[in-house]
């Protein structure tokens, strides 16, 4: 087995070596950028998550803005969608209607 390499050889394989682990070193830093992009979207995404989170009370939606009157009539109106007590409630498209309307108050 002949062991013996030339500087030249030498020099060629260090070079090709070096210009590896540079590549290497970019593509690295590339990464690393990706995952701190990831990184934000994920916590941002999770902000997003825990302010939903916190306008939510036991699983119904805060509505601060209406009086005590108000909110019982509105509650009242969706008992009446509910139960279907209503006669025109047999229109599925007014039930979706009235739903999507009770819904946004």
């Amino acid at each position: 087995m002949n062991m013996e390499v030339s500087n030249e050889e030498l020099h060629k394989l260090l070079t090709k070596f070096m210009d590896r682990l540079d590549k290497m070193d970019k593509e690295r830093d590339v990464m690393k950028k990706k995952l701190d992009r990831l990184s934000q979207h994920v916590s941002d995404v999770n902000k997003a998550i825990d302010e939903v989170y916190d306008i939510m009370n036991d699983g119904e939606v805060q509505i601060d803005h209406l009086t005590e009157e108000e909110l019982e009539h509105v509650k009242h109106i969706s008992n009446l969608i509910q139960d279907k007590e209503v006669d025109f409630l047999d229109d599925d498209e007014f039930s979706v209607l009235i739903h999507s309307v009770v819904g946004e108050s």
